[in-house]
């Protein structure tokens, strides 16, 4: 990869995926926060996610869930509505991983182990 890029990114809304020929693409956006408190920015992001992985992925890539992601980092210039050029941030995941104990993580946090050195003497 050229242009690569990692990152920790919170889904956004709508999920879409379709066939692009023979080939599954799951397009989403995400958004990677930088700074803290008052500080913190955000940058939204076009990402997606092409074949079998896009098929197997789709039901996980929710609004609000968290993964960390790697992939190429392809900006790409349009026109807006009036006519002004802008920029398109658009990453082509080649790898995307589950983070655990997210905000929006309905599974069950792991529990404690059920004896400690201390309660066991």
């Amino acid at each position: 990869m050229s242009n690569s890029i990692n990152g920790l990114f919170t889904i956004g809304p709508k999920a879409e995926l379709k066939q692009v020929g023979s080939t599954s693409l799951l397009s989403f956006s995400g958004v990677n926060e930088t700074g803290f408190g008052d500080k913190k920015i955000g940058t939204w992001y076009n990402l997606s996610l092409w074949g079998k992985q896009a098929e197997a992925l789709q039901k996980y890539i929710v609004k609000g869930k968290q993964f960390f992601i790697i992939g190429e980092f392809a900006p790409r210039p349009y026109p807006n509505k009036s006519g002004e050029e802008k920029l398109s941030m658009d990453i082509r995941v080649s790898s995307i991983d589950f983070v655990r104990g997210d905000k929006s993580d309905s599974a069950p946090a792991p529990s404690a182990p059920a004896s400690s050195p201390e309660t066991e003497a």
